[in-house]
């Protein structure tokens, strides 16, 4: 296999093999005429310290910004892909895939160093056609034998443009749309998310606002390591300080004591928490929901071949050909008759969404079914009181539904406890209660410290410290609470100063 790298792809296609693939490729002539009047004579000025440069003429390249961009470079990569490779690819489970593109982003798989090599200047001559040209010092190879269950690296040199490339060898890796790739690669992202953990404290200690922090913490900093998550093999190891940390970090940002629960923490906004995950959880969520998809997947090859590798993935289980059903069985975690085998398990997409299904059902219920009649595999979850099918158009929505159920898991957990718990059913049943966590809207910071610990029961008054000699009785004899509410209040009862408590906690202060 070969992975290239097109070196400025989106500025080099010439307008005129644009308007040439979009004949190729069956768009009609009215359209194609509107394309063409948006590139055809435009051009560019520049703005200098000695003024405004004369008009430079733009013959390559797609608009910037433009929503029209990435059709047209994906409609003219075709034609080069299409017409750069001929030779028979790589048998996939009786599948045979020759070519794997994302954007500028190629993957050239063959049977044998001689074809790929063919393939490789095959598709440099054709894109030298169209104006575009391989960075080869952005561009591996991975040759290797299987031969006797055993496999070895082959070091076959690979030229693109007449210059090598990198040939990945043993424990090396090619990073291939933000996921490393290796024959012996072993994935170890222990200093990636040390240096996620790192951020996360780095923002804490920053002098910005608590909501800011949250902000910047989930939109800046999370993000990077969910995309992680949903695409590459984590080990629960892996993200173990991170959840100590975010935990530690949620709590000292709203101003919880350390002997508070931390599911208020792994709540969203929404719902009155501080939206910062679990990533032990999500790894699971993020495995179940992946395999699904590639099961729904509208593109056929990619449908078959996750379904023929679930299929080997469990005859190795059950030592025969199992039925589609069986399969279900085997990603719902089945452990009776034939699936109660220990050994049989490989480290592969599969057995991790068993796994992860088996660990996940014991907060969300769930099960995976398939449909005879449609041929497809449905994913049900069975919450309260509407239970929800997926089904394979709606795949996208299985990773969201979980994390529900999930924050529902968090709210029930947290309800029950005694003396914590009181008001979470009822500020987590409406956004209008929690508005304020995001928008902060009349809102300020000694409101911010006061309304997390109100609503867990864990403000500090002499009565509520634990192991304390104290009197519990209040110290200033003019001031003391005299009764709290734990029910819905009507928010047209209170002004803009008290739109904090909605359907929350209502303080009746006494002098």
């Amino acid at each position: 296999m070969a992975w290239l790298d097109l070196e400025n792809a989106f500025g080099s296609v010439p307008h005129r093999f644009i308007l040439e693939a979009l004949g190729h490729a069956g768009v009609p002539s009215s359209t194609v005429s509107l394309i063409s009047a948006l590139y055809t004579g435009s051009t560019s000025t520049i703005r200098t310290s000695a003024g405004w440069t004369g008009p430079i003429p733009m013959r390559a390249g797609v608009r910037q910004g433009c929503p029209l961009s990435a059709i047209l470079f994906n409609l003219s990569l075709e034609q080069v892909l299409r017409t750069g490779i001929s030779a028979p690819g790589f048998r996939l489970y009786g599948q045979e895939v020759k070519c794997l593109a994302y954007a500028d982003d190629l993957l050239l798989l063959r049977q044998s160093p001689v074809d790929l090599q063919d393939n490789i200047d095959s598709i440099c001559n054709v894109a030298a056609l169209a104006g575009l040209r391989f960075k080869p010092s952005k561009c591996a190879s991975l040759s290797f034998n299987y031969t006797g269950n055993k496999r070895s690296i082959d070091d076959a040199p690979f030229l693109v443009a007449g210059t090598h490339i990198r040939n990945i060898q043993g424990q090396e890796a090619y990073k291939y749309l933000g996921v490393r790739v290796g024959l012996n690669y072993r994935q170890d992202n222990t200093e990636f998310f040390q240096g996620i953990t790192r951020d996360v404290k780095l923002v804490a200690a920053s002098p910005l606002a608590p909501w800011q922090k949250l902000t910047a913490i989930r939109a800046h900093i999370l993000a990077r390591a969910e995309f992680l998550c949903r695409n590459s093999h984590i080990q629960k190891r892996d993200v173990a300080d991170l959840d100590k940390t975010l935990i530690s970090t949620g709590k000292r940002i709203v101003n919880l004591p350390t002997r508070a629960n931390v599911n208020l923490v792994h709540l969203s906004c929404n719902k009155g928490g501080a939206a910062l995950p679990l990533f032990r959880a999500l790894l699971d969520v993020y495995s179940i929901s992946h395999a699904f998809r590639l099961l729904a997947s509208d593109d056929h090859l990619t449908s078959d071949v996750a379904f023929a590798g679930l299929q080997s993935a469990v005859r190795k289980k059950i030592l025969r050909d199992p039925t589609p059903s069986e399969c279900a069985e085997f990603l719902n975690g089945n452990k009776a008759g034939d699936f109660a085998r220990d050994s049989g398990d490989l480290s592969t997409q599969w057995p991790r969404a068993r796994q992860a299904a088996d660990r996940l059902s014991k907060y969300v219920k769930f099960s995976w079914t398939y449909n005879e009649e449609l041929g497809c595999f449905h994913f049900n979850i069975f919450r309260s009181p509407n239970p929800v099918c997926v089904v394979p158009s709606t795949a996208g929505l299985v990773a969201r539904l979980l994390r529900d159920d999930l924050e529902s898991f968090y709210i029930k957990q947290l309800s029950s406890l005694v003396n914590q718990g009181k008001t979470v059913e009822v500020f987590s049943q409406h956004p209008a209660s929690n508005h304020f966590l995001q928008a902060v809207d009349f809102t300020r910071f000694c409101d911010w410290n006061f309304i997390h610990r109100a609503r867990l029961g864990c403000l500090q008054l002499n009565a509520t410290m634990r192991f304390s000699k104290r009197n519990p009785k209040c110290q200033d004899p003019g001031f003391w609470i005299c009764r709290v509410f734990y029910r819905p209040v009507s928010p047209w009862n209170f002004s803009c100063v008290d739109a904090d408590f909605y359907y929350s906690l209502l303080f009746v202060w006494t002098f």
